[in-house]
């Protein structure tokens, strides 16, 4: 994992904020998936979130089915 550069830092905090996310501090970088790029972020409050990134657009419609899951899981397990 690698701490972003500052251009790639910008592009990220803004997608973050168009999904509600207002991030801070340094971000960190999982270039080692063929379908997401993974970032490790905390926000204001203090929590962190792992950001998954599509590489690209088919990626995208994985995402449904696994909302559905983590919403059924939700309840059950801590992290969902």
């Amino acid at each position: 994992m690698t701490v972003v550069t500052t251009a790639d830092t910008s592009q990220l905090y803004a997608l973050a904020a168009r999904h509600g996310l207002k991030l801070h501090g340094p971000l960190t970088v999982n270039e080692l998936g063929l379908d997401y790029r993974i970032v490790i972020a905390t926000v204001d409050d203090g929590r962190r979130w792992v950001l998954r990134i599509p590489r690209r657009a088919e990626v995208s419609a994985k995402v449904e089915p696994e909302a559905r899951v983590l919403a059924m899981l939700k309840n059950r397990l801590p992290f969902a």
